[in-house]
């Protein structure tokens, strides 16, 4: 039987893997209830697993069984530093999942080139080149015009899911793959994003609010529009010393002037009789974020920039509204819904035209999907609703 029969697997290989996907012996021992000598000895090759427990290894650091045979480890993705993090939280290794989140954002980006060239096309990314000297406001006018979004206040977005909606569709109009990712915590990522054209990536952190979604998603498109990496943090701080947080600075205020324009706010009615530099109270607050489809917090920064709010003011009020959950409670999703939320409608689009088109497999597309082939009628049927979440 085959749990009895030794694998011929390469050591190297299974070091290489455990250690990509961040996972120590122990961790991995205890998964596969074994010793963590005997998993160290796997490595060194002075002992070899069973099929089985290779086939088993291979489900937890999410690598096929072929992949064991080969004669040495892959050429590897660089390591990534341009994640937002919560403010105030110091970077640590990456845990396996955000690991794995990365390792399938650089799936996706290379599976999608390789179908754009299959089908005889080209894939021509379309990003203002911005300078972090630049101003602000008028970098936000480009970026609001070059996602073909000029009209005034968005009070026509029924939902914050349907804003969301609509900035994913407007940035992934550009030739830009927007992904989103779980079973990370928001304290670890809130996003990251991939500069490598054509086809960089943006990926945002599913288990926050769509509110905070949104500000992820233009917060990185800023970072591909400078070129430029760094940990990103909420908060802006007065005389940065290091060019990785002035560059956290110019994003976040980008982000907040691309779907906060001040015009807009300031001729908002909740502004109405409010005098610059006194309170505000905390239902027109709401009511603003409401209006815009941002969370709380970008309103407030953007008070606070055209001096509405006083710094005091606005401090407290952030301290008080970080303290509150800031987290997605969606539900169940079922299968074909959240395999279109995490892979996006271009990617998936690209994924379910190669395959009408008899370029790939209906398995191809379910390993690309990562969803079972019975549930594809629905996704297919989704995209064309473009439903995401």
């Amino acid at each position: 039987m085959s749990h009895s029969v030794s694998a011929l697997a390469t050591p190297t290989l299974i070091e290489w893997a455990r250690r990509k996907a961040g996972l120590s012996h122990d961790q991995v021992a205890k998964k596969l209830q074994v010793t963590p000598e005997r998993v160290s000895a796997w490595e060194s090759g002075t002992l070899k697993p069973t099929v089985t427990q290779l086939r088993n290894f291979g489900r937890i650091v999410k690598r096929p069984l072929a992949f064991f045979y080969l004669p040495e480890p892959p050429h590897d993705f660089d390591a990534i530093r341009d994640f937002r993090r919560l403010a105030g939280v110091e970077p640590e290794p990456e845990s396996p999942e955000l690991l794995l989140a990365i390792r399938t954002a650089h799936d996706r980006r290379s599976i999608a080139l390789e179908l754009i060239e299959e089908l005889g096309e080209v894939a021509e990314t379309k990003i203002p080149t911005i300078n972090p000297s630049d101003d602000p406001e008028n970098i936000a006018l480009i970026i609001r015009d070059n996602l073909g979004y000029n009209s005034s206040t968005p009070t026509g977005w029924s939902s914050a899911y349907d804003a969301l909606n609509f900035w994913r569709d407007a940035i992934e109009e550009k030739n830009i793959l927007v992904l989103q990712f779980g079973d990370v915590s928001r304290a670890e990522a809130r996003g990251f994003s991939l500069t490598d054209l054509p086809l960089p990536i943006i990926a945002v952190n599913r288990s926050e609010l769509p509110q905070a979604r949104i500000f992820s998603l233009i917060h990185e498109l800023i970072h591909l529009a400078l070129n430029k990496g760094g940990l990103c943090d909420f908060i802006e701080r007065e005389n940065n010393q290091y060019e990785e947080q002035r560059i956290e600075v110019f994003c976040n205020r980008v982000a907040g002037a691309v779907l906060v324009p001040l015009a807009d706010l300031l001729s908002d009615n909740n502004l109405v009789g409010h005098r610059r530099g006194q309170p505000l109270e905390d239902i027109k607050i709401s009511n603003l974020a409401r209006v815009f489809r941002v969370s709380r917090e970008v309103i407030l920064r953007r008070l606070l920039i055209s001096n509405q709010i006083t710094q005091q003011f606005y401090e407290k009020k952030r301290s008080q509204y970080e303290n509150e959950k800031h987290i997605s409670q969606p539900g169940f999703a079922p299968p074909h819904a959240l395999a279109l939320s995490s892979a996006g409608p271009t990617f998936t689009n690209l994924v379910l035209r190669s395959y009408r088109e008899h370029r790939i497999t209906a398995t191809d597309v379910a390993e690309f999907l990562s969803v079972r082939l019975k549930h594809l009628s629905l996704l297919e049927s989704s995209l064309n609703r473009r439903t995401l979440a």
